[in-house]
């Protein structure tokens, strides 16, 4: 459920079913009942739904066709590549780029400019890093796995072998030395730390990607553990495509919990009967918590989360 879908399902018991028409005044109260729903449902999730392991294949790098324009950001695929989408926030090398490093920001659009001929050209996209989204954050360690067995990897970016000094965007990508830096390290990866890919300006909200150095050298799986985390909704979001962390089945128990704080709202139909939303809302929340308390005993071995098994 998108945060577009949510807020016009929240119109359900009031006048006017078109949320981004409504006034300042009456988004702000879709607003605050969707983050009062949103904080009581996961804060009575069971803790086994608040986190999730996790497992993601690192494959090989991979090499397609673009066209660029030289102190250009903008990339053309060619041919079309319809699975960039699941690629974002990787380090890639475009053939010809002077500045020899590179992320794939959008679908269609280099993190820098493209420094070198305006053109054709070859653009590999590497394997350093796993989308974690808006709504999750890392609990615990990254471990990889590989033919030689498990091993746990080092928070952090790789230090600098000069004294005092981080490793630079193609340092962590490469070398530390000036003729090293275009050089891709190809190993099995001992580094990890989160960064964003969009960052927070223009009040976006970030999109974290779990980071790794060096470049896989072959293919890897890596395991960890991911803690939700929603991120507070706001009235730009009324209109947006903000994914929520809430599965198809549990759509209409978090509805239930945000419906009360819409009482006081002057748009609220005198058809709807608050009584029967508030005892939906009291029978939500003590359906959910019930649940955690009466969960008896489990076999971790069998679990299958929603994703990465």
């Amino acid at each position: 459920m998108t945060s577009a879908q949510l807020f016009t399902r929240l119109t359900r018991p009031l006048n006017g079913k078109d949320p981004t028409a409504f006034s300042d005044e009456d988004k702000q109260y879709l607003v605050d009942a969707a983050n009062l729903g949103l904080n009581q449902f996961t804060r009575a999730l069971p803790s086994l739904r608040l986190q999730e392991p996790r497992s993601e294949r690192l494959g090989l790098s991979e090499t397609h066709g673009a066209d660029v324009v030289k102190g250009s950001a903008g990339i053309t695929w060619n041919p079309a590549w319809s699975q960039a989408g699941s690629y974002l926030g990787r380090s890639c090398v475009a053939a010809g780029d002077t500045n020899g490093y590179n992320r794939l920001q959008t679908t269609t659009s280099l993190q820098n400019t493209y420094e070198g001929a305006t053109g054709p050209t070859t653009i590999e996209v590497l394997s350093d890093a796993v989308m974690i989204g808006q709504s999750f954050e890392l609990a615990g360690d990254v471990i990889i796995v590989d033919g030689a067995g498990t091993f746990a990897l080092t928070y952090g970016m790789p230090n600098s072998v000069y004294p005092g000094r981080w490793r630079n965007a193609f340092g962590v990508l490469g070398g530390d030395a000036e003729a090293a830096q275009r050089t891709i390290i190809r190993a099995r990866p001992t580094n990890w730390w989160v960064e964003t890919l969009n960052g927070i300006t223009g009040n976006a909200e970030p999109m974290f990607l779990l980071r790794l150095w060096p470049q896989p050298d072959k293919v890897y799986h890596i395991n960890f553990n991911l803690r939700l985390w929603p991120t507070a909704l706001k009235a730009s979001d009324i209109g947006g495509t903000y994914v929520l962390p809430i599965q198809p089945n549990e759509e209409a128990s978090f509805l239930n919990l945000c419906y009360p704080a819409l009482f006081t709202c002057t748009r609220w139909l005198g058809t709807a009967n608050k009584d029967d939303y508030q005892t939906a809302a009291d029978r939500t929340l003590s359906a959910l918590l019930g649940d955690e308390r009466n969960r008896g005993h489990q076999q971790f071995s069998i679990i299958k989360t929603k994703a990465g098994y």
